[in-house]
């Protein structure tokens, strides 16, 4: 999990919940994995990265499908499109605002 939270910043724009620290998304990352025993990403298409007004920060654009699996809920596929803005200081990425719009989803019976 601290490589996951090593690409974000102290404080981020997360999933359209506010500004949040990194004990929260610890807390939302892990909760995620505990809900779904399964859970696959695949990326379908370009990375789409975007100047701004600001040198130091880009906006990237990506597509996923996805597939979660958990004996409760059983299998789901689906597609989203991701956002981030990512901010450079010196050599170092950080996400600082992260949003994702679910495409489709769909109970499967794999």
């Amino acid at each position: 999990m601290s490589e996951i939270l090593n690409l974000y910043h102290n404080h981020v724009n997360y999933f359209g919940v506010g500004i949040v620290d990194k004990s929260f998304i610890r807390r939302d990352k892990e909760s995620y994995c505990q809900r779904w025993a399964r859970i696959r990403y695949k990326l379908t298409g370009e990375i789409i990265v975007q100047d701004t007004e600001d040198e130091a920060i880009k906006l990237v654009e990506f597509y996923i499908s996805f597939y979660t699996y958990s004996s409760k809920r059983g299998s789901i596929l689906g597609t989203a499109r991701n956002y981030l803005k990512i901010y450079k200081r010196s050599d170092e990425f950080k996400i600082i605002d992260e949003k994702q719009d679910v495409l489709s989803r769909e109970k499967s019976s794999e």
